[in-house]
């Protein structure tokens, strides 16, 4: 039995347009990108509208990860964040490349780490109240208690 060899390569004419609309969002990615890379400020609109949902997605799989509940609101506030930090590496990025969104995916995994800021769960206070109990009492030589240690 012999087996056929699928050559890899663009999709054919007509086989559906998924190609074509891959290569429109990369052809406004690249122009918003090169708008805001000669200055342009106001072309961060333009990157906001086609790179939103899928900063959007990096935002909220962040903040899954480090247990993070943010409103829609303050979501919507991080993407837009993102999108304005594209924009000012956007001289940096590679139009032949991956996407903004993709290529700086620490950064905004960064924005998020930063609007969560420093976080810990308190301490219950029967845990307080048991390390209260562990402590030894007063100790008057220092030697002791680097001994202790």
């Amino acid at each position: 039995m012999d087996a056929k060899r699928v050559e890899s390569g663009p999709a054919p004419a007509g086989a559906g347009d998924d190609g074509d609309d891959e290569s429109r969002l990369r052809a406004a990615v690249a122009d918003a990108m090169a708008r805001l890379a000669a200055g342009d400020r106001q072309a961060v609109w333009a990157l906001h509208e086609v790179a939103a949902p899928d900063v959007e997605r990096i935002v909220r799989a962040e903040c899954r990860r480090i247990d993070l509940r943010l409103p829609a609101e303050d979501v919507a506030g991080l993407v837009l964040d993102a999108v304005i930090e594209l924009g000012d590496i956007a001289a940096s990025w590679d139009p032949e490349g991956a996407l903004p969104w993709v290529w700086a995916h620490r950064r905004i995994r960064g924005l998020v780490h930063r609007e969560a800021g420093t976080f810990a769960s308190a301490l219950d206070e029967e845990h307080d109240r048991a390390a209260e109990a562990e402590r030894p009492g007063p100790v008057e030589d220092p030697l002791q208690v680097l001994d202790a240690v």
